[in-house]
Order: structure tokens, then sequence, then C-alpha cells
């Protein structure tokens, strides 16, 4: 059972899916570094029961559902426009249906992996995401073409348009430990929500991620740059003019074979092999 801001249902986890290994940018302290994330595929369960005793439990004839009747679970009310804040700005992003399960876990290797103590990471149900546009940051209901459209010189925020190109972080994990990677951002992915489970509320229930689609840049500036971690072809696209080699080429994410994952639904051995979202601590406003 499986409740966030946006619905309160039962799940089938259907199979395994992502590996989120816990990032932080260069400089930074994890909030929890020894904390992972394992995604899964999720699906509403086939009947559920209506109002009732037994109200959102999964079912299978109307006795499972003392005062009420087991029905056909019903499909995700999509969320037209939230507006979703983080790091890097203000986006609109309209949901889909709901798409994975983030627990958290423990990992070890090469031995297995104890189970999970308390943890400061919650449980995040996912949700695939498709970004709005020409809408206002602060009036997603007022379409725009700029941000005059959207008040006074934009006092409600700016009108929003696709996702901007070229756009990169830099940050490092505490599973792969190949230093500082420079990611390269595209268009947002999934929206993951703070959530309980089985009643059990979440730690922190405004806290959420979104998550957004990467590729691993080919080049980067290093770290003693101007601007570290930004995609580069020679040095001078670093500020470096005095030939240092501050554009350097990135090692290559290496496949970790053998890693044990333990969380409240069992154990399991992965192996872990390119880089495939990012996602980001963010709010929905």
């Amino acid at each position: 059972m499986l409740a966030d801001s946006l619905e309160t249902k039962a799940f089938d986890i259907k199979k395994t899916n992502l590996f989120c290994a816990s990032g932080y940018a260069p400089g930074a302290t994890p909030v929890d570094g020894a904390t992972q994330l394992r995604d899964y595929k999720i699906k509403e369960t086939k009947r559920s029961c209506g109002a009732g005793t037994n109200e959102n439990q999964p079912c299978t004839a109307d006795s499972d559902c003392p005062g009420g009747e087991c029905v056909k679970t019903p499909k995700h009310e999509r969320q037209p426009t939230l507006v979703v804040r983080n790091a890097l700005g203000t986006l609109v992003v309209a949901t889909k249906k709901p798409a994975g399960l983030m627990a958290a876990t423990a990992i070890a290797f090469p031995a297995p992996a104890p189970t999970p103590g308390p943890t400061n990471v919650d449980t995040y149900k996912c949700y695939g995401v498709k970004l709005v546009k020409k809408v206002c940051a602060g009036d997603p209901a007022t379409t725009c073409r700029s941000a005059l459209d959207c008040g006074i010189a934009g006092l409600d925020g700016p009108c929003l348009t696709r996702f901007p190109k070229g756009i990169a972080t830099s940050l490092r994990d505490n599973v792969l430990a190949i230093g500082d990677r420079a990611l390269q951002l595209k268009k947002p992915t999934r929206l993951c929500l703070a959530t309980a489970v089985d009643g059990a509320p979440p730690q922190h229930p405004d806290a959420h991620f979104l998550c957004y689609a990467v590729k691993a840049l080919k080049k980067a500036c290093a770290q003693a740059s101007g601007i570290p971690g930004q995609p580069c072809r020679k040095n001078e696209d670093c500020g470096d003019y005095l030939d240092l080699g501050h554009c350097v080429a990135q090692t290559k994410t290496g496949r970790l074979t053998g890693v044990h994952a333990t969380n409240f639904l069992g154990r399991e051995r992965v192996d872990l092999k390119k880089e495939k979202e990012v996602c980001l601590p963010s709010v929905v406003l």
C-alpha cells in the first residue's frame, strides 16, 4: 500500500529496474552516503476495495471488503501542471502513470549486505513526467510566449519553454568511487515523491526527487578550472589560456559486478553499468 501527495493505492511490484547510488557535488557532504536506493517497476493491483473497512486494499471478492465492494483499481489521475523547483530552477511537469518504487537499500561487496537499520532516507514512488512548455512558472494555468505574458515584468515568474540545452553537473557517488563525473542533463524523466508504505509515513514528506536522463561528457573542465564539470573541447573553453590542461577526458564508467543489496523487499546481487539518470532533491510547490 503506497500513499503519497497524489494518491493512495495498492501496487504489485513487478521487477527490478535501476540502482540509484547516493551522489553529491564535489566539496559537499552527502546527507546519508551509506544508504542507496533500489528502483522497482510497479503496477496498480487489478482489483481493490472501494469505500469500506479495507478501502484501497487489494482484493479478489466482495467478501474481502466489509462494507464495500471489490472493484477494478482506478488508473492514475494524471496531474497536468505540477510546479517543481530544485537547484536548476523551476519547471512545470505533467504526470504520466506510476513508474517505480525506490526503496532505501544497504550494499556490500563481496559479502552479503546486512538488513538496513534506521536511515534518514525515505521510500519514494516515481511517476513518469512530461515537460509542460509555454506556461508561466508562477501561474502554470496561464500560457505565454514571453515573460511579459506572465505579469508586469514577469512578476509571476518566467515563461517556461523547452528544457535548456547544455546543462551539465559534476557529481560523485559512494559506490563506484571513480571520482567526479561530469554529466550532461537531458529532459526530466520521472518525479519521485516521498511515500508512506503500508501506513508508515515518510520522515520528510515534502522532500522529493526530480530525475533527468543523463549522458556522460567525453571531456569536461577540471575542478581546478573556473567552470568545473562543464563540457569542453579545448583548454580555452575552461578559461584556461595558459594551456594548463584543464579540459580533460573523462574516465569511462567501469562495470562493477557482484554488489550485494538488501532492503525490506529482500536480498539480491547486482552488476552496475553506466549512468542513466540523475535525481535531484526537489520540492513540489
